[in-house]
């Protein structure tokens, strides 16, 4: 519609422009008279800026147009980013409750522990190493320890505080600044399960990280509740 009228505009101002020499011939007003030449020049000189605001006008539009169609297109490739997020995580939570599954049993639980964490470290903190750490605040002692990669205890060089994580300060609990602590989502229970490692380039989905830590966690308290019954 915009762009007929337009089309209509243009064509009204050619057609004027060509008429102009032969309707514009200089003019009596009164005791003043308009020559030709001056009377011609002003009319082009209409049409000129009539051009130029039907241009401005059209200009805008199209500009509103693109602007309009690039949201679109931001959009849809936002959602695509979204569905396809969606589909990892589904992915990565089948694997890791399949995993979940076969933990019971001192068998499989050294195993199991080591590829929860690299589910946990590789795929969703998007980092090389780190530790998940179990603390009992009451007496602050630290109850277990699982590293990643297995074994690798001193690789990443850091201070824990159990104490802070007990009193829930965990901006505070480690020396470095480059290292994030991050706890489990299950806040019943006097064991607390704290995941620490080193902060990258990469981002991470923090609520899925705290989700399949809050699994290890419980986990970890099934087993820590067999092995006191026993």
């Amino acid at each position: 519609m915009a762009r007929r009228a337009v089309l209509f505009a243009f064509v009204l101002v050619a057609v004027v422009s060509v008429l102009t020499p032969h309707i514009f011939k200089g003019h009596v007003i009164g005791s003043f008279s308009i020559p030709e030449d001056y009377e011609q020049s002003v009319i082009i000189f209409v049409e000129s800026v009539f051009i130029f605001l039907i241009y401005r006008i059209y200009r805008r539009k199209i500009n509103s147009l693109f602007a309009e169609r690039e949201q679109i297109e931001n959009e849809l490739k936002n959602s695509y980013e979204h569905i396809g997020r969606i589909n990892n995580e589904r992915k990565l939570l089948k694997d890791f409750m399949s995993i979940c599954q076969v933990f019971p049993g001192k068998e499989v639980e050294k195993v199991s522990y080591a590829k929860l964490l690299s589910y946990l470290f590789v795929s969703v903190a998007k980092s090389k190493e780190g530790l998940v750490r179990f603390i009992d605040i009451r007496s602050g002692k630290t109850l277990k320890e699982l590293y990643y990669p297995s074994g690798d205890s001193g690789a990443m060089n850091f201070k824990l505080s159990n104490l802070a994580v007990a009193n829930g300060n965990l901006e505070h609990a480690t020396n470095r600044e480059d290292i994030n602590v991050i706890e489990s989502y299950y806040q019943e229970s006097p064991i607390k399960c704290v995941l620490c490692f080193k902060s990258g380039r990469n981002e991470y989905d923090k609520s899925l990280l705290r989700l399949l830590l809050t699994h290890i966690h419980l986990l970890f308290l099934a087993s820590f509740s067999r092995s006191a019954l026993r």
